[in-house]
Order: structure tokens, then C-alpha cells, then sequence
């Protein structure tokens, strides 16, 4: 009997041990994993399709976190909202999107890019005769 009880505390501590070396392991490659991310930065993105010409307004838009790259700089930081909103998109914006500098005009150059306004009316020459 007491054979037994011998071998199963040596049985538990051996588990024990390998619980705690797991653990340890764990953590260390979580920790390595999180270490090798890319910083991150927000920018905002469209929460729904934007066709060219639409006037942007505040439910157009969404702060989205990305990986930082190096087209990081072409994208509209989260923080630039308000001068967004009013603006007008110059190219096609899809769902989910990150929005790039160049597929808006800001709302003071309103009614400024033609090409904006001409893809509301397709089909129609630009100089009537």
C-alpha cells in the first residue's frame, strides 16, 4: 500500500512539472508571436459601397485598424474625419474599404471635378451641341 501511494505522488508531480513547462512555453511564444506584429494604425474606411459622385456624410464612414505599410501614408487617418464628411467621392469606394487621399475631393472643391459629376449622368456627352 504504501508502494502506491509513493508512485502516484511522483506520478503527480511529474504532471505537475509538465503543466508548469507548457505554461511557461505558452506564454513565451505568445509573447514572440506579438512581438513580430507590424504596428497598426486607424484610417477610415467606407461601411458601405460609395459610387463616384456621392456626397460622403458621417454613416459613410467607419475608423478600421490596418497593418502599417507603405501605403500607409496614401490612406486618410481616423482622426481626419470631419473634413471628409461633405466631400465628394472621385473613385469607386467598396464595403470595407480603406479609403485612399485621392478617391475624394474635399467639400470646398465642390462641383469642381468634373469627372465626379459627369458619372452621375452616363451616356450623356459632356458639351452639348
Amino acid at each position: 500500500m504504501l508502494k502506491r501511494i509513493a508512485s502516484t505522488g511522483v506520478n503527480l508531480v511529474v504532471l505537475g512539472v509538465s503543466v508548469g513547462i507548457f505554461l511557461v512555453a505558452f506564454i513565451a511564444l505568445n509573447a514572440l508571436g506579438a512581438a513580430q506584429k507590424p504596428p497598426t494604425i486607424s484610417v477610415l474606411s467606407a461601411t458601405h459601397d460609395l459610387n463616384i459622385g456621392d456626397v460622403i456624410t458621417a454613416n459613410d464612414l467607419a475608423v478600421k485598424t490596418v497593418f502599417q505599410d507603405d501605403n500607409a501614408s496614401l490612406y486618410i487617418p481616423g482622426e481626419e474625419v470631419t473634413g471628409v464628411v461633405g466631400g465628394i467621392v472621385a473613385q469607386p469606394i467598396g464595403s470595407g474599404q480603406p479609403i485612399f487621399r485621392n478617391a475624394i475631393v474635399a467639400s470646398a472643391a465642390e462641383g469642381t471635378r468634373l469627372s465626379a459629376v459627369l458619372a452621375q449622368f452616363p451616356g450623356r456627352p459632356a458639351i452639348a451641341a
